[in-house]
This record gives structure tokens, sequence and C-alpha cells, in this order.
């Protein structure tokens, strides 16, 4: 019969099948044993009518499911399908939630908690979580929330600010203080990309109060490894990615762009690398690419918010304020307004202003 399941979530799935002919009707069954020796409450033989697709939630997350649909009418009901298999989301907002606890903050806002499922929904069905490796959109619940990603297969369980405090927070995001404030990630290039043909970084700054630009970087001195930056100096131009050639690829004018908006430089391959911006009053555009072929070793100096890490050394604090922060494999064109668009929908419910 076709069955078909999506708008897979952590507690709910969209069940979808074939029309049979001559069928006035379905009954949908729903168990957690293959054998269906027994039932999920409410869904034993549950006639769903004249559908062909039926909306199961109430579930639980990362758990196996099988499902089955036969087809009646008048004359009596066909045998069952054969069983679908699907299996749940992780809960990624409940486990958010838990690491803020575990990483010593207090439980946060039922709405911050809301707020982070959405946006993992928008991720799962723009069909790109898979390439976010940490992700976080610094929230104003507390320092200790706003310093857990919300996303995290690679780097530190909660990132660590040095010399800033939860006065740097507000919904609005979090701050630099333009001396000697930074936070430590734990996300290096080395560890997390799988190698030099994919990996970017995509932020959202709310301000830039400082006149010299902005940083997020890491990479070897003299340009000794390929490694993440992410920089406006002055008001001028965006630095993606740092290689052994010395070439900054791509490097692009932003004529008289203030630095605020969403940004995103991706990688996806040694001769593909892209800048992507957007902002409330800019539409989501292509900035530049560049075919440039280059290649080099991945870095391993970790990525740090408000500064650049040149092989091991910090510099060039800046004290602009970010709203979001991800690392995640290189991103089409599409897949980077999907996420532009998304944080649009997340800042929004958190109660923060965008630029």
């Amino acid at each position: 019969m076709g069955l078909v399941a999506s708008y897979l979530y952590e507690f709910s799935f969209l069940a979808t099948w074939n029309a049979v002919a001559g069928a006035s009707g379905y009954r949908f069954d729903l168990s957690v044993d293959p054998v269906f020796g027994s039932f999920v409450a409410g869904y034993q033989n549950l006639d769903v009518g004249a559908v062909t697709s039926w909306a199961v939630s109430g579930l639980a997350a990362s758990t196996t499911y099988y499902w089955r649909v036969r087809a009646y009418n008048g004359a009596g009901a066909s045998a069952s399908s054969a069983p679908a298999t699907t299996i749940t989301k992780a809960d990624a907002a409940g486990d958010w939630s838990t690491q803020v606890v575990t990483n010593g903050g207090a439980a946060p806002a039922a709405a911050t908690v809301s707020a982070i499922r959405v946006f993992y929904h928008d991720l799962l069905d723009a069909n790109i979580y898979s390439k976010m490796l940490s992700v976080n959109g610094l929230v104003p619940d507390s320092l200790i929330a706003a310093m857990t990603p919300f996303v995290r297969t690679f780097g530190g369980a909660v990132w660590t600010p040095v010399n800033l405090t939860v006065a740097n927070l507000s919904v609005n995001g979090f701050a630099g203080n333009g001396a000697n404030g930074r936070v430590d990630t734990g996300v290096i290039a080395a560890t997390c990309f799988p190698d030099n043909t994919s990996g970017g970084i995509s932020v959202y700054v709310s301000n830039q109060p400082d006149a010299s630009g902005w940083d997020i970087a890491s990479y070897g001195a003299a340009n000794s490894c390929y490694g993440l930056m992410a920089r406006i100096s002055g008001t001028t131009s965006w630095q993606a990615f740092d290689q052994t050639t010395g070439i900054l690829s791509p490097v692009f004018d932003m004529g008289a762009t203030s630095g605020k908006g969403f940004y995103s430089g991706n990688r996806r391959a040694t001769n593909n690398s892209a800048i992507y911006e957007a902002s409330s009053l800019m539409a989501f555009k292509t900035l530049g690419s560049n075919a440039t072929v280059s290649n080099g070793a991945l870095c391993g100096f970790q990525a740090a918010l408000f500064c650049t890490n040149v092989s091991g050394s910090y510099a060039n604090f800046r004290s602009m304020r970010l709203s979001f922060v991800a690392y995640h494999l290189g991103l089409t064109s599409a897949e980077a307004q999907a996420l532009y668009n998304s944080v649009v929908t997340l800042r929004g419910a958190l109660g923060g202003g965008l630029s």
C-alpha cells in the first residue's frame, strides 16, 4: 500500500499510504512490537475514515514504531498491509534543556525550549540538521543557557566566556567588550570537518559598534593551515577561509554594508566557496563566490567568538553583539537561506530584534 512516513519529528509523524480501489475507509495500527502483540494507546484498529494520510502524535522520542493499514468497505476489511518502520527523532530541545542544568544552570523557560524545538523542526524540514556541527542561539535565559549550544556534534558542551559576564547578555544576544573578552567554543576545524572540502560558519550580528569591524576566526600563523574566518574589516569585506597559499578565499567588497545581519560563509569543494548575506532590510542574496583552487591542512586551533585565534594567540578583540552562531558543513544557497529563515523565526520567538 506504499506506506511512507514524513514530517518526522521527536513526538509525531505523518503517515501516508496509497488509495485502494473500492475502499470506503482505512483502519490504522501502531505498535512498538514488530509483530503487533501490543498497541500504542489509541492506535489499535483506529478508524481514520476515507483518507490516505494521518497525523500520528503523542509518541516518545528516539523510539522505533511499527504501523500498518487495512482498507475496508461494506463487504469487510482487507488484510493488513506489510508494516512500516518509523523511528522518531531525538528530543533535541529537551536534551538541550537537560544539558543546561547539567552544566550548572537553572532550567530554561518553557518558551525558550519551545522556540528551540521549532528551530529544530525547521532544520529537519529543510534537510540541513545533519549538516549542523555546533549551533548556539545565545538565548537570554541565563549565562549558562546562552553558552550551551543546542546542536552539538563537535565542540564544547558548554562554551566558555573569558573576561565576559552575564552583563554582556541581552535578549538580542551576547556581546564582546572590544578589549580582552572572548568565548571559547571548543570547535576545531581539524576535528569537526571531514576534510578541507566542506565547512562553513553562519552568524547573525545584531549590532556592530566597533568601527574596525568584527572577527570570529581561527587559523595558522603565516597561513599555515586551512581554518575558519568570519571577518568584516571596517565595513568593506568578508573573509571566509584562510589557505596555505596565502589566499583569503573568498574576499568580497561589501560596499556600504554595515556589517549587521546574517552572513554565511561556505566551502563545498577546494574550488567552491561562497558567501551569503541577508537582514531585515536586505533580501537574502549571494554576496559572491570563488572558484580558486586552494588546498591545505585543516587548522588545529579552536574557534573563538569576538576575536581571532592565530596559532593559539588571541587578538583583534571586538565588541559586536552576536545573536546566532553556527559551525556546519558547506551549505548551498538554498540551504543557507533556509537556515536564515529559521534564525529569524528563532530570534523572534526569543523576543529579540534582528538588524
